[in-house]
């Protein structure tokens, strides 16, 4: 007896192993995809604004110490460019002492933190630096520098 071939059914288990594949694929793809855009991004402080961007402590004679009071309002930004609310903000530096601002100092959490300091630069000394540490939870801190001048 001669065996018979059936040349039609050849190929029948291609079909479902291409199916399996293509089910595990998509399975597998939702849920890296899933996981992947649960992962928020990191919060950081993009940049910083200040006003005044330089101090000037006016014309004086540099055999003697130079200092004035001035009031700085400084803003931090998140990476999308939106202010960052209830930030501490230090100075430090070309100051008479470090004096430390919160957001919430000037009665509303704007983002905008004003600090009043007493900037001051040494006999013989033309260029200082006033330090701003920004910092709040949750953000990793950044420093900013504002020069402070003897003015000409």
């Amino acid at each position: 007896m001669r065996t018979m071939r059936d040349e039609t059914g050849g190929i029948e288990g291609m079909p479902l192993q291409l199916m399996i594949t293509v089910i595990v694929a998509g399975l597998v793809l939702a849920v890296v995809l899933g996981w992947v855009l649960t992962i928020q991004s990191p919060a950081v402080i993009k940049s910083v604004s200040t006003d005044p961007a330089s101090v000037d402590l006016g014309n004086i004679p540099e055999d003697q110490a130079a200092s004035k009071t001035v009031t700085i309002r400084v803003t931090a930004y998140d990476a999308e460019g939106a202010p960052i609310r209830d930030v501490v903000v230090t100075a430090e530096g070309a100051v008479a002492g470090t004096v430390v601002a919160f957001d919430k100092d000037d009665g509303a959490s704007d983002g905008t933190v004003t600090l009043t300091v007493r900037a001051q630069l040494a006999p013989s000394v033309n260029v200082g630096e006033l330090t701003l540490t920004v910092q709040k939870a949750g953000y990793p801190g950044k420093s900013w520098s504002i020069p402070v001048v003897r003015g000409e």
